[in-house]
């Protein structure tokens, strides 16, 4: 038995999707009777509906950058947190900061964002425009950009093409 590890954002996944020759090669590893595992930067949450989306057949997922691992059925095997004590003084010191959007909490399974200043524009976790799936930052006055799902301009990057409308 051998045991194959990926990356997903940028390795197994990009663009759109999943190459369905890589989940058919997949496919055939774990007929072989290998364990395949997912490993990633994202909450458990978030890599598990990419999990259902596309039928990954994983038998462990390494998630929070190696700070959780859990079997296929979703079960918890090993959990790493950082003590109260210093997230609370981590938490603290980026409210006294200046120019900080938000930070992201994490319970192990979900994702929490905490906005810490509404008027500073957050580039790691814009909003989502619904319609056309892409990104939003807000309080960008050097960039305007036109989502073709609205029909004012707004501020957006699509993962294809932009399109640039001038103020």
């Amino acid at each position: 038995m051998k045991l194959l590890a990926t990356d997903y954002d940028g390795t197994l996944h990009y663009g759109e999707g999943i190459m369905q020759d890589d989940l058919d090669a997949i496919r055939q590893w774990k007929e072989d009777g290998n364990l395949f595992v997912i490993v990633t930067g994202r909450s458990m949450q978030s890599i598990d509906e990419q999990i259902k989306k596309f039928g990954l057949p994983c038998d462990y997922v390494i998630s929070n950058n190696g700070g959780m691992v859990f079997d296929a059925a979703g079960k918890e095997m090993m959990a790493n947190y950082l003590d109260y004590v210093t997230a609370v003084d981590i938490i603290y010191a980026m409210k006294e900061m200046d120019n900080v959007a938000s930070y992201v909490v994490n319970d192990g399974f979900y994702r929490h964002k905490i906005v810490v200043d509404p008027g500073v524009t957050d580039h790691r976790y814009p909003r989502i425009c619904r319609k056309r799936k892409c990104w939003i930052w807000e309080n960008t006055p050097s960039l305007s950009f036109r989502c073709r799902a609205r029909t004012r301009p707004t501020r957006w990057r699509s993962k294809s093409t932009i399109s640039l409308a001038r103020r």
